[in-house]
């Protein structure tokens, strides 16, 4: 392979990884705002609920722990302070 092709061959790579970055930082933009709605349903929940018999509600209502639920809800509580702004690709 010349000198030509094989620059052009790295330049298609580097093109391809770029677009990936950026679909990556859009996926992880997308699951941030997922994060965050999904902790505003659950606190307006467990708000009504008044957080009796939550464990009961969490167990036979979500496909995910309690802790798991509590870590949404902090997102949200948090989305303010950015919970996510140091984190980068």
């Amino acid at each position: 392979m010349d000198e030509e092709n094989k620059g052009n061959e790295l330049d298609e790579q580097v093109q391809k990884i770029n677009a990936l970055h950026t679909e990556l930082t859009s996926l992880q933009n997308q699951s941030k705002q997922i994060t965050i709605s999904i902790g505003e349903q659950l606190s307006a929940i467990w708000d009504e609920l008044k957080y009796s018999g939550i464990d009961d509600w969490t167990k036979n209502k979500l496909s995910f722990s309690e802790r798991t639920a509590r870590m949404f809800m902090g997102s949200f509580a948090k989305k303010d302070k950015e919970l996510w702004q140091n984190f980068k690709f």
